[in-house]
């Protein structure tokens, strides 16, 4: 077969063909320019998204330090169980310490009230302290045949 000769007249029944589409392309290019116009606000959106989005980030940050201690506070609420068993001891040595201090105190008032007697009897043995001698408690006694500078 022999190649075609295109036909010169059919050319405007191609053009006619094109034309029609016309108004479809008018409305498809309205409907584009709608669609732009509304890229600006979109674009302004973004914008706001991008600002709030900041906080996101700070918010990482901070997530990823408490992942990092999550070890560490693990460990913390392991000793928090035993806690209860630990004051319950504590409570009871403390108990024990009550008592035994009580029982000291009531020791010592009795041996101050058994040494109180002693000190009189003391007091009235020879050489004893006289309620009459007006030497301080600090004061040195007297080396033996030494004078006595008061006298």
């Amino acid at each position: 077969m022999a190649p075609r000769i295109p036909n010169p007249l059919g050319a405007p029944g191609d053009l006619v063909k094109a034309l029609g589409h016309l108004p479809d392309i008018a409305r498809a290019t309205s409907s584009m320019s709608q669609d732009t116009e509304l890229l600006a606000e979109v674009q302004r959106d973004m914008a706001e998204v991008a600002r709030k989005m900041e906080g996101v980030t700070s918010m990482d940050a901070k997530m990823a330090t408490i992942e990092q201690t999550m070890p560490a506070l693990v460990e913390i609420q392991r000793d928090l169980h035993n806690l209860p068993d630990v004051i319950a001891r504590l409570d009871d040595r403390i108990a024990t310490l009550s008592a035994l201090l009580d029982e000291l105190a009531r020791s010592m008032e009795g041996l101050q009230g058994s040494l109180t007697p002693l000190g009189r009897l003391a007091g009235k043995l020879p050489g004893g302290k006289d309620k009459r001698d007006s030497k301080p408690d600090n004061a040195r006694p007297e080396l033996e045949g030494e004078p006595d500078p008061r006298s």
